[in-house]
């Protein structure tokens, strides 16, 4: 009975959730955060996808401080955060310019306990954020030198033949989606 109650609850939690991301893809933030509140409201407890569409609730209506507000929210109710939440945020301040804080977010999402590793998309998300500086400009530089060193994982460099078929030595898997072999 009590297993039962729990898979209701999880059941809700994942209805909210996923309408939580459809109003964030709508940049619908009001929308988003009102059902996230209907949740908590329920009693029912979020998970690290719920905090996750919320954050990019927030990133996606620019109002990257309120994704980090919720980031630490998530923190605090005991979540730790994935690949996909902190590449949600790297995206948000990637929009806004904040390279200085995409690049610690970078570094703190890397020396994290445990470390979440940052996979093609994170690196892509910040390297394109890094891109529209001005060419030549040395926040673009300064910036993407941790990426192109390959230090967010290791000192080596995945060989020409790997970076030609878009495997990444470093994380064993090639280039497909998130965690496909």
């Amino acid at each position: 009975m009590a297993s039962s109650a729990w898979q209701a609850d999880e059941q809700q939690a994942e209805w909210y959730t996923r309408q939580i991301a459809t109003f964030a893809q709508q940049k619908q933030l009001q929308k988003a955060v009102d059902t996230y509140q209907q949740l908590v409201d329920a009693g029912l407890r979020p998970t690290s996808y719920t905090f996750s569409a919320l954050i990019n609730a927030y990133v996606l209506a620019g109002d990257v401080s309120g994704g980090e507000r919720v980031m630490s929210e998530m923190r605090a109710a005991g979540c730790l955060p994935n690949v996909v939440t902190y590449t949600t945020l790297l995206k948000g301040h990637c929009a806004v310019g904040d390279l200085d804080a995409a690049k610690a977010l970078l570094l703190e999402m890397t020396t994290s306990t445990p470390p979440v590793k940052a996979d093609l998309r994170a690196c892509n998300t910040f390297l394109r954020g890094a891109s529209t500086c001005r060419t030549g400009s040395p926040c673009a530089a300064r910036a993407t030198a941790p990426v192109r060193r390959g230090r967010l994982h290791s000192r080596r460099r995945p060989g020409r033949r790997a970076l030609a078929v878009g495997h990444d030595a470093r994380l064993g898997r090639g280039a497909g989606p998130r965690g496909a072999p």
